[in-house]
């Protein structure tokens, strides 16, 4: 009798399944990861704040509220029993992007592109949050991305002379 040999391709699935099920390996990779694409953010955020003569620190509040969004929906929205109360966290939430619509209004149009690319991040955050949503890796790249690209905003916003 002949042996088949059969080889296993390694499939996307196959690949993240085996990725992210080692989280001792992988907590280094997301930790340096997570750093260059705040960084990687932030930085462009930031110029194209200053390309347009926006205030510097409309780039901060506009990457702030999306944070926001993001962890309502990663620590509220998605969990069963939340620990702050849902309607409250949902208040405070449209609170914060009301404010933020009206600070990048008053700012003029162009402020507005600053908005649409932290609205397009936060659409891709959630998205590869949901995507990986059974591993709990993801929540803490999606929830610490953003707040890390606020922190570099805040340090570009305060050095600038």
């Amino acid at each position: 009798m002949k042996r088949s040999r059969r080889k296993t391709a390694i499939t996307p699935t196959n690949f993240r399944d085996k990725a992210f099920g080692r989280s001792r390996h992988l907590l280094p990779y997301l930790l340096v990861t997570t750093i260059i694409v705040s960084l990687a953010q932030a930085t462009a955020l930031y110029l194209v704040g200053q390309a347009f003569g926006r205030n510097r620190w409309l780039p901060c509040v506009v990457l702030v509220s999306g944070a926001c969004g993001i962890s309502y929906v990663v620590f509220v929205h998605a969990v069963q029993r939340p620990r702050l109360p849902r309607p409250l966290a949902t208040l405070l939430l449209v609170g914060i992007l009301v404010v933020t619509l009206i600070a990048c209004l008053k700012s003029g149009w162009a402020s507005l592109i600053l908005l649409v690319a932290v609205t397009l991040m936060v659409i891709l955050y959630l998205l590869f949050w949901s995507s990986n949503r059974d591993f709990p890796q993801t929540r803490l790249v999606v929830s610490s991305s953003p707040i890390l690209a606020a922190f570099w905003l805040i340090l570009f916003a305060a050095t600038q002379r």
